[in-house]
């Protein structure tokens, strides 16, 4: 089962995973349910979502992309 992680849009903090089909924000009430407040992305398999963070570009045609990258501070707290 994939991995979604929650994503707060002001500081690009993942707040917290679950495992689902596919991204469901809809279930979620309280900020975590709240568009303006985060998004929720599936984890590409094979990483690991707790050394992961996540960044944001503007692809060609002007569209918001988010995308995850290892954050080397968590992953070499993750291996001491």
């Amino acid at each position: 089962m994939p991995i979604i992680a929650i994503v707060q849009l002001h500081d690009l903090t993942i707040v917290s995973c679950y495992e689902d089909s596919a991204p469901n924000q809809q279930k979620f009430g309280g900020p975590w349910g709240w568009a303006d407040h985060t998004v929720h992305l599936q984890v590409p398999d094979g990483l690991d979502h707790e050394i992961l963070c996540v960044k944001k570009t503007m692809n060609e045609e002007n569209q918001l992309v988010y995308s995850f990258e290892v954050d080397s501070t968590k992953q070499a707290d993750k291996i001491a």
